[in-house]
């Protein structure tokens, strides 16, 4: 039980850290693809689907990239990179669907 809430605080550590890349990839595309026609359920659509996938395929290519060193803090805490990414996909997809059931419950 100990190593597990050990862990969480490098999960959450890398969450926060990818937060830096995903939002602003995130917002820029959500603001692209409503330039046309801007509709706050065509956005939230837009945010709910780019923010777990390409905000976070953002994020593994800057850190790959440019911060590759900063892997081995993780290391030593015992978590592996694919186990990073995973429930930070799996985080980012459980806010982006509250997100749109709380906007949506809201507006409508």
């Amino acid at each position: 039980m100990r190593i597990l809430s050990k862990k969480a605080i490098y999960y959450y550590i890398f969450y926060r850290n990818s937060l830096k890349q995903s939002v602003p990839v995130t917002l820029l595309i959500v603001i692209i693809s409503n330039i046309g026609n801007w509709s706050l359920l065509n956005a939230l659509n837009v945010l709910v689907y780019t923010f777990p996938t390409l905000g976070l395929i953002a994020d593994i290519i800057y850190k790959m990239t440019m911060r590759k060193n900063e892997f081995y803090f993780y290391y030593n805490g015992s978590c592996s990179i694919i186990e990073l990414y995973f429930i930070s996909f799996i985080v980012s997809l459980l806010l982006s669907i509250l997100f749109y059931i709380l906007t949506i419950w809201i507006f409508i």
